[in-house]
């Protein structure tokens, strides 16, 4: 079989494994379509140019958290982002907190 045939087949495959999902239960089907799109429209921030200079690196951690926070059902998105929120949050204040503990000076440690 030529490799033209063999995509066809496969791509065939692939339409029939998708309809037979859809099938059994079609939230599967709209859940990868959303996340698809989500996937998409974040990552334009870090494909195109003029968003890139403007967002630099911080439009891959947009991609990374659109994988690690959508959820199958609105209340685990919501309950997920939440929870992201509040530890983000929480770490920029440990990180606070650690380079205030850095830069001052221990008094009792010095000599009298």
């Amino acid at each position: 079989m030529d490799s033209g045939g063999f995509f066809k087949s496969n791509l065939i495959n692939v339409a029939k494994m998708i309809r037979k999902i859809a099938k059994d239960d079609p939230r599967q089907v709209i859940h990868s379509l959303k996340v698809g799109l989500a996937l998409t429209l974040v990552s334009l921030f870090y494909y195109l140019r003029p968003l890139y200079k403007s967002f630099e690196d911080a439009g891959m951690w947009a991609i990374f958290t659109v994988i690690v926070v959508l959820e199958f059902t609105v209340g685990g998105t919501l309950s997920k982002g939440l929870n992201r929120g509040c530890v983000t949050l929480l770490a920029g204040a440990l990180g606070v907190g650690g380079q205030h503990l850095a830069t001052v000076p221990f008094f009792f440690f010095q000599k009298q």
